[in-house]
């Protein structure tokens, strides 16, 4: 994708560790799960897609959107980590 089409709210390219949609600042990540959430796509808002928080990416110094709460993506961390089945 080139950056330099990229409206605002909109990702500018994708992490290259993870292959998520990546945003240069905290601030630019909730401008666009604002955007999201004010109108999501109805496919995705049905299976639980729809983000409902940012956070700071593990392996760079840029920001991701989750549809995963922080207490979700903390306990399936723990169970992918204990068992190594997924």
């Amino acid at each position: 994708m080139d950056t330099s089409e990229v409206g605002e709210g909109q990702p500018g390219r994708r992490c290259g560790k993870t292959g998520k949609w990546s945003y240069a600042s905290q601030e630019e990540a909730l401008r666009c799960l604002r955007k999201i959430q004010a109108n999501p796509d109805p496919v995705k808002q049905s299976l639980g897609y729809v983000p409902i928080m940012v956070y700071r990416c593990r392996f760079a110094n840029h920001w991701h959107l989750s549809h995963k709460g922080r207490v979700e993506g903390v306990r399936r961390r723990r169970r992918k980590g204990a068992g190594g089945y997924w």
